[in-house]
């Protein structure tokens, strides 16, 4: 019976999380769907200098043209930079703490994040999954810094 309500908790837990996690979709949507409305909205700004040419034909292409390159330049310049940003951070975190011990505090948060999901979410209203990545970013940051200490006092 124990292990019963223990096993339909944990249940509980992770549908809220899930329903979290949908929420959280929902707002990166939202984040992607306004960036681009913007970049599109600055895209038809740089294509009106097509518009000043006095034959119709080569100002819609030039129009186009510009609307294309403009658009297409600056997501091509984006991608690229989230791209270098997240590998510089795969290569950093794969160096030194992709390891066990990394493995263990993940997995114990995310345990303490499953089964006080209830109780975390009445008192921080934040998204758990969101929560669950912030942590395992502080010890990064927390060994990184210890780790710079031991090197700084000649232990490594």
């Amino acid at each position: 019976m124990g292990c019963y309500i223990c096993i339909t908790d944990v249940q509980k837990s992770i549908d809220k999380i899930s329903g979290q996690a949908e929420q959280g979709q929902y707002i990166i949507w939202q984040f992607i769907v306004n960036a681009f409305q913007l970049l599109l909205k600055g895209g038809q700004w740089a294509s009106q200098l097509g518009d000043k040419i006095p034959q119709p034909v080569v100002a819609t292409i030039v129009h186009y043209l510009l609307l294309i390159v403009f658009v297409g330049g600056i997501a091509i310049g984006v991608g690229f930079l989230i791209f270098l940003g997240a590998s510089k951070v795969f290569e950093f975190y794969t160096e030194d703490y992709a390891d066990t011990m990394s493995l263990a505090v993940f997995l114990i948060s995310l345990a303490v994040s499953v089964y006080f999901a209830e109780p975390i979410r009445a008192v921080i209203p934040i998204n758990l999954l969101l929560l669950l990545i912030l942590v395992h970013i502080v010890y990064v940051l927390i060994r990184w810094y210890v780790k710079g200490c031991m090197r700084s006092r000649g232990y490594y």
